[in-house]
């Protein structure tokens, strides 16, 4: 990921992270939470995805490299910056090496605090998230996949736009590493089995 990144940076090629999650209703959703300050200065957030547990079966993935990158990736760009991570990681449905499970609690650098849940023994494909401040709560459940595309013509416009105007697509090459680095930093706290703080994180 971080060549990738390097190389088109290089060449002054445009990337973009593209999913559903970034450009559709749970993004609009955010985008309207945070933007008309609706629950006030924000205390906790939950991210919760349900995979079915048949998406897993036949791949080499573990539902935190398969779904986990866009959903970190929206986190981040949206809630600031994370100082720590606790995280446990499971395979229960599949014997398999690869998670089907992942839980991590999140330290924001700002006070927030927040929980970040993959389960992927669902029975349906959704993302739920909880929103809690000092003035109330909102909280949004969609398909974790969009039927009809509104999302995925959203991320074609977007790019278009980046391309038109000269400056970065919304989710550049920036927001893809820091996804990246959040899912390797769950996988090292689930693997040291405690907090671990981000200047702690290392890759191979």
């Amino acid at each position: 990921t971080r060549r990738l990144v390097q190389l088109c940076a290089e060449s002054s090629v445009a990337l973009t992270l593209a999913a559903d999650v970034l450009f559709g209703e749970l993004a609009s959703h955010v985008r309207q939470v945070l933007d008309g300050r609706q629950v006030g200065p924000l205390l906790f957030v939950d991210l919760a995805v349900s995979v079915p547990q048949h998406r897993l079966r036949g791949t080499r993935e573990g539902v935190l490299l398969g779904y986990g990158i866009p959903c970190l990736s929206l986190l981040g760009s949206r809630f600031g910056a994370i100082d720590s991570i606790y995280a446990r990681t499971r395979s229960l449905g599949l014997n398999r090496p690869e998670e089907d499970l992942a839980v991590a609690q999140l330290r924001y650098q700002d006070g927030l605090e927040g929980v970040f849940q993959l389960n992927g023994l669902g029975a349906e494909a959704q993302v739920c998230l909880r929103v809690y401040g000092q003035q109330g709560a909102a909280a949004c459940a969609v398909p974790l996949e969009e039927d009809g595309g509104p999302g995925l013509r959203r991320q074609y416009a977007d790019f278009a736009a980046a391309l038109r105007l000269g400056r970065d697509p919304s989710y550049n090459g920036v927001q893809v590493l820091e996804g990246r680095r959040c899912l390797e930093w769950i996988q090292q706290a689930a693997r040291l089995d405690r907090e671990v703080f981000r200047n702690e994180v290392t890759f191979d």
